[in-house]
């Protein structure tokens, strides 16, 4: 499952980097982190640290939880009681 949640916030994060028309240069800059490990990012081949999916949701105009929004086996953590 913690493969699934890296890729799964890598395909989010390119799908709102590519909707609003950024680049990786821009989005690195803007998060102050390396286009290398941006890329890491969004191929799902590293664990984003918090303080990252902080920035990167307020680069990108989205939520947090818009990009964790459809992670698989999410139900399990939506319920409540």
């Amino acid at each position: 499952m913690v493969a699934n949640i890296d890729q799964h916030l890598g395909t989010r994060i390119t799908l709102a980097r590519e909707q609003r028309g950024l680049t990786l240069a821009e989005v690195a800059t803007q998060t102050d982190v390396t286009i290398e490990r941006l890329t890491e990012f969004e191929h799902g081949a590293v664990r984003i640290p918090a303080l990252f999916v902080a920035r990167l949701s307020r680069t990108l105009s989205v939520t947090p939880a818009w990009l964790y929004n459809g992670l698989p086996g999410q139900e399990r953590f939506d319920r409540t009681g």
